[in-house]
């Protein structure tokens, strides 16, 4: 198939069954497959193998692009990623909202997402649903202009309707039974 969605393929495995079937993966989107995956908590080694990634918080985008452009990104906005640090427990750490500091921690969320929001990436994105947008929104009106059956409504069930009445006459004790409940 062309589209490969998987919801935590590593789940369950080993750190070196987890890397060969991320490999795997990463082998069927270089032969032109798109490969959509959920991974939580991925060691650095599997962090690496991603083309892109996707961060949300609280139901928000709080970045989507390469591991390179996340580091990049998230030092921008002023949370550095140490050295010799796994990237995605970073990032869970920094996304998480942490128990007797919600109201910090959403605070922090919030801004990272406002950051994403303005940007380029977040832009082009935009742009790009619109342009999605526009088309299907063509494509809805043509089909609601065009007939989807050639038997109006009434032909219909009035053919139903004659159906079941020849299917009711060829059963006489059936008759005699709605009868009597009537």
């Amino acid at each position: 198939p062309p589209l490969f969605i998987c919801d935590e393929p590593t789940s369950g495995l080993d750190s070196f069954m987890a890397a060969s079937v991320v490999q795997v993966l990463k082998k069927l989107s270089q032969r032109g497959k798109t490969v959509i995956l959920t991974i939580h908590q991925p060691s650095s080694e599997l962090f690496e193998l991603f083309d892109k990634i996707l961060l949300m918080a609280e139901g928000r985008v709080a970045f989507l692009g390469t591991p390179v452009e996340a580091v990049d990104f998230f030092s921008f906005i002023g949370a550095q990623c140490p050295t010799n640090y796994n990237p995605a427990d970073f990032y869970v750490q920094v996304l998480a909202v942490v128990p007797g500091r919600e109201m910090e921690s959403r605070d922090r969320i919030s801004k990272i997402c406002d950051n994403f929001a303005v940007g380029k990436v977040s832009r082009e994105m935009e742009q790009n649903f619109q342009k999605i947008a526009a088309k299907t929104d063509g494509l809805q009106k043509d089909d609601e202009t065009t007939i989807l059956y050639k038997a109006s409504w009434f032909t219909q069930f009035r053919a139903i309707m004659w159906r079941s009445w020849i299917s009711t006459l060829k059963e006489p004790l059936l008759v005699k039974v709605r009868l009597i409940q009537t």
